[in-house]
C-alpha cells in the first residue's frame, strides 16, 4: 500500500481556505440559482479536474448553466482591491460546434457584457440586478452569436454541396490529402488543378493544355455563353 503522506502545517492551512473559498462560491452560485427568474432555468455545474474530494482548488470551475440551453453559463468571481465585496458577473459564448472556435461578442461586433453586484445585498437582491443589468443584454448577443453559427453552417453546407457537384467531373482526381475540396486535373499531356474559392464560385487552372483541346474546351464554354 501506498504510504500516507501527512499534511504540512502551510498544507493544511492553504486547504482550509480554499474550503471556505469553495464553500462561499458554492452557496452563492445555489442561492442565485434559487431567486433567479424565479428559481427556474438555471441550476449550478462543476467542471471538475479532480475527483479527491478534499480539492478545494476549484472554485472557479462553477457555473450557473441554463437549463433551457445549456451552452448559455454564467460566471461569478468575487471582487478584491477597489473592487472588493463586489460579484463580479459574466457570460459564456456558445461554439460552431465539435472541435469548432466559439464565437464571441466580438465576432458580432459587440463588447462582452459584465456587471458587478455588492455581496452584501444577499442573493435575492444579486439576482434580480442580474436579470435587470445583466440577462437581456447577454441574451441579446448570444442569439446573435447564434445567428452567426446559423448561417456560417448554412454557408459550408452550401460549399459542400456545389463543390459535390464538380467533384463528379471524371477528369478529376482527388489527391489533396489535406484539402476535401481540392482535386487535380486528370488529362493526358496537360495539368491544372480546381478547388472551391466561395461557397458559389470555383478557381479553375489549367496549364500546358494541347491546342486541340483549348479548342474544344473554349467552344464549350462558347456554347455556354450562347445558351446564357
Amino acid at each position: 500500500m501506498p504510504e500516507i503522506q501527512e499534511l504540512s502545517e502551510w498544507e493544511i492551512k492553504i486547504r482550509a481556505e480554499r474550503k471556505v473559498k469553495y464553500d462561499t462560491y458554492e452557496a452563492l452560485y445555489n442561492g442565485i440559482a434559487a431567486n433567479l427568474e424565479n428559481g427556474v432555468g438555471w441550476r449550478m455545474d462543476e467542471r471538475r479536474d479532480s475527483d479527491d474530494p478534499n480539492n478545494f482548488n476549484r472554485a472557479e470551475h462553477l457555473r450557473l448553466v441554463s437549463t433551457s440551453d445549456p451552452r448559455m453559463m454564467i460566471d461569478f468571481n468575487m471582487q478584491s482591491g477597489a473592487n472588493r465585496g463586489k460579484v463580479h458577473v459574466s457570460g459564456h459564448w456558445p461554439q460552431g460546434g465539435d472541435n469548432m472556435p466559439y464565437v464571441s461578442p466580438r465576432d458580432v461586433r459587440e463588447e462582452s457584457p459584465s456587471i458587478n453586484v455588492s455581496y452584501a445585498k444577499g442573493y435575492p437582491a444579486i439576482a434580480r440586478d442580474i436579470e435587470r443589468r445583466f440577462l437581456p443584454n447577454y441574451r441579446r448577443i448570444f442569439a446573435l452569436c447564434l445567428a452567426s453559427i446559423d448561417a456560417h453552417n448554412s454557408y459550408e453546407a452550401r460549399k459542400l454541396a456545389n463543390w459535390q457537384r464538380v467533384a463528379a467531373a471524371k477528369c478529376l482526381k482527388q489527391d489533396y490529402r489535406h484539402d476535401q475540396q481540392r482535386a487535380s486535373i486528370n488529362l493526358p499531356n496537360s495539368y491544372g488543378d480546381v478547388h472551391m474559392e466561395s461557397a458559389d464560385s470555383v478557381h479553375l487552372n489549367m496549364r500546358s493544355v494541347p491546342v486541340d483541346l483549348a479548342v474544344a474546351i473554349l467552344a464549350a464554354i462558347d456554347g455556354l455563353r450562347v445558351k446564357a
